[in-house]
């Protein structure tokens, strides 16, 4: 994936570790399985997840109720444009949407 190679670059270039299928724990006690965590040295976390397929919105939904639960910033890979009612949920639950090819 091109584009998400180059943000997650971006990313360590920012000082964040990334590490890729990782778990955390949310406030509710719950363990959420994420695609990507970044963290930086302050702590402050990322969540990314990246989509395959139409489920677009769904995934949105699932990334802001694991950001949510744990506390950590949003932000939402997806393999190709996404349809304008995804795009508004993400706007709506303030969430970075990016779009890449595979």
């Amino acid at each position: 994936m091109r584009s998400s190679h180059a943000f997650f670059e971006g990313l360590k270039k920012q000082g964040y570790s990334v590490r890729f299928d990782a778990s955390l724990k949310g406030r509710s006690g719950v363990t959420h399985h994420v695609d990507v965590l970044a963290e930086n040295p302050q702590g402050k976390k990322v969540v990314g997840v990246e989509t395959r397929g139409k489920e677009a919105a769904v995934e949105i939904i699932s990334t802001y109720m694991v950001a949510l639960d744990c506390g950590v910033e949003a932000c939402h890979l997806v393999d190709r444009g996404v349809d304008e009612e995804s795009r508004k949920l993400a706007e709506f639950y303030k969430i970075t949407l990016l779009t890449g090819s595979v």
